[in-house]
């Protein structure tokens, strides 16, 4: 392959990537934070068995700046992994997810009571990564 035909595709493949992050950036509507990633485990009888690597999203209302809430990630983390300690998210009989429904619904809590309701819309769980796969 020249060197030409080298940097065209090299220019191609970066201007499909700008398209798709543009349109993601549209999707998201008013705004959206993205929470530094969280561990939490997967307790069974009392043990912990595994961690899963989590990602949120927080998708803000109209009018309030998206940073507005990276001074409140820590909080919003912190009561996060205190939950899943105390409670934990755990599947039954999958040791490599947890229940996003009732992660998302303890982050919209905390959102509201740390935040103030009506700064947050609603949270996603966007990714789940265990740490490691266990049968």
């Amino acid at each position: 392959m020249d060197r030409r035909a080298f940097l065209a595709s090299g220019l191609i493949v970066a201007a499909a990537s700008g398209a798709r992050a543009s349109e993601a950036e549209e999707s998201d509507g008013p705004g959206a934070y993205d929470l530094t990633v969280v561990g939490l485990p997967v307790i069974t009888e009392d043990r912990v068995r595994n961690y899963i690597y989590v990602r949120l999203r927080l998708h803000v209302s109209a009018g309030t700046e998206p940073m507005s809430l990276r001074e409140k990630d820590p909080h919003i983390r912190d009561s996060l992994v205190r939950m899943a300690h105390r409670r934990p998210f755990t599947v039954s009989g999958n040791l490599n997810r947890l229940n996003a429904g009732a992660m998302a619904g303890h982050v919209m809590a905390t959102a509201i009571r740390v935040c103030g309701r009506g700064v947050v819309s609603r949270v996603e769980v966007i990714g789940q990564e265990p740490q490691r796969l266990v049968a």
